[in-house]
């Protein structure tokens, strides 16, 4: 669905000859479709555990990197292949500054915002300051990140305390994106263990103990708006999307457009999107987060320097490729379409199907797994996306983001488009443990059907479920999960074995907080 316009397209005078993409499975199978359909030779990179994985199949060309967020190896792999334009897609080195510096240093093109608007859309307190100059509102909070002294000084001048009706907060890693590296503290006496655990994640993780707290608002919705601007300060808006589906700050469901919003708050978000845009004076593909109050108020949450993951069901509601328009504004080309060319069709869900099961000791939360795919089937349905990079016999290690396929559907509604995206996932076979049927589950409860949710209720969902959760599914839970662990040399050819709950333990370490190599 999605459409060619033809001043878009990368034409005679291209300047974009070869690309490199320094990421794996499903984001590089992805991109790489859109550089086939334009005719630009691509490469992709794989570590020594990922050569036969099936992104580097799919690809005509690939390089090795020691690792996927290795700077200087992914610079040499790019230089020896060839390419003078780097792609990152999401994930891993996609919102490094220092890969944008080190590809300007290098005179390779990056396919991505610029070093110094990276610098400010990666922390907090700075994106903070540009809202507030923008005169977008922001969460109330600390005016700036503080040491745990000062953090626990000002929660409780602010109404924290171990009394019920103590203030609510957030305490967010001023460096972490994307929900990554926060927790939600509600009594005083959880902030001295909350402080001691952040920091020391945000240190791993981000090398910097910077935090801050936000005031928490319950049952929000998330929501974000897609925006294109190219250097010659042309500016798109591509519609929004409602991400409130999420465990532990990580989406699950999307769907675009967010259905619930007044035109009022459409303008409002629109506006708000372009003034911060021109502001930082961003240059390429770019997402900003809202929260959306139950009285509908809007707050502004972070500025995304990358694709999403979610990209795909604007395209379906847009027909139009946000990857061909990276490439585009990349070469310094200018938009040929105007916001009056954009057209809004329909609705699209998206969920992400991912290698989780529940864990067997707490069936609440969702843990990852790892072995070979036995068995994959795909439907074919119209208007189903599916993106993935799954075949039989493919590996699935521990040591990345579970996330295996980007499923989505398109509908003249939400709810149809919802039903849609159930019938589509009812008929895969995947032969690994997956999440599958928990979102089938989730698709058909009646309050995500009406549209009745926030960010708590996935969390809740998932509290109920488990106690309606039977002994047979219990039994079944725990073989899963030690035939995951323990398999065989069939099952674990390469990934050396170790116990079960050090690969939970890995897993709801990736999931939770990614890092360098997850996402």
């Amino acid at each position: 669905m999605v459409k060619i316009y033809s001043a878009l397209t990368i034409g005679r005078n291209k300047i974009v000859t070869k690309v490199f993409i320094p990421n794996r499975g499903v984001c590089a199978v992805r991109l790489l479709k859109t550089l086939k359909r334009l005719g630009i030779p691509a490469v992709v990179a794989f570590t020594p555990e990922d050569e036969d994985c099936f992104h580097v199949k799919f690809a005509k060309e690939s390089a090795e990197v020691i690792a996927y967020d290795d700077v200087s190896s992914i610079m040499k792999a790019a230089s020896l292949c060839g390419a003078d334009a780097i792609l990152p897609g999401w994930g891993f080195k996609s919102e490094d500054p220092k890969l944008a510096k080190a590809c300007q240093k290098a005179g390779i093109t990056f396919i991505g915002p610029a070093e110094d608007v990276m610098k400010v859309c990666g922390k907090k307190e700075l994106t903070k300051d540009l809202a507030v100059k923008a005169c977008v509102p922001i969460i109330p909070g600390t005016p700036k990140s503080m040491k745990k002294g000062g953090l626990e000084k000002w929660a409780i001048a602010n109404g924290l305390s171990n009394e019920e009706d103590s203030v609510t907060f957030m305490l967010k890693a001023t460096a972490g994106g994307g929900g990554n590296g926060n927790e939600i503290i509600s009594c005083l006496s959880e902030m001295n263990a909350a402080l001691d655990r952040i920091g020391g994640r945000a240190k791993r993780y981000w090398d910097s103990r910077k935090l801050l707290l936000e005031l928490y608002i319950e049952n929000a919705r998330h929501i974000e708006v897609q925006f294109v601007r190219d250097q010659h300060e042309n500016f798109l808006d591509l519609g929004t999307r409602e991400c409130s589906l999420q465990v532990r700050y990580q989406k699950l469901i999307e769907i675009s457009p967010a259905w619930m919003l007044t035109q009022g708050q459409e303008e409002a978000l629109s506006r708000y999107t372009k003034d911060l845009a021109e502001l930082v004076n961003y240059c390429g593909v770019g997402t900003v987060e809202f929260l959306l109050t139950e009285k509908g108020e809007i707050y502004f949450l972070e500025i995304n320097p990358r694709l999403q993951v979610e990209h795909g069901i604007t395209e379906l509601i847009t027909e139009i490729d946000l990857v061909e328009m990276q490439i585009l504004i990349a070469q310094g080309k200018e938009l040929s379409i105007s916001q009056e060319d954009v057209i809004f069709d329909g609705s699209a869900v998206e969920v992400r199907v991912n290698t989780q099961i529940r864990d067997p000791q707490n069936l609440k939360t969702l843990i990852g797994v790892a072995g070979i795919v036995e068995e994959f089937k795909l439907p074919k349905i119209k208007h189903v996306r599916l993106e993935h990079a799954l075949s039989i016999g493919e590996e699935i290690g521990p040591n990345f983001n579970s996330t295996q396929m980007q499923a989505m559907a398109w509908a003249p509604t939400r709810k149809k488009a919802l039903s849609k995206l159930k019938g589509a996932l009812e008929k895969m076979e995947i032969g690994i443990g997956n999440n599958i049927s928990l979102l089938c589950e989730i698709l058909e409860h009646p309050k995500v059907k009406e549209g009745d949710y926030g960010i708590d209720f996935l969390e809740e969902f998932l509290k109920d479920s488990a106690k309606k959760f039977n002994e047979k599914e219990v039994a079944a839970a725990v073989a899963v999960a030690l035939a995951t662990a323990l398999g065989n040399k069939q099952s674990y050819p390469k990934v050396p074995l170790q116990s079960y709950w050090r690969l939970a333990g890995r897993h709801a370490q990736l999931n939770g907080f990614p890092g360098g190599r997850g996402w």
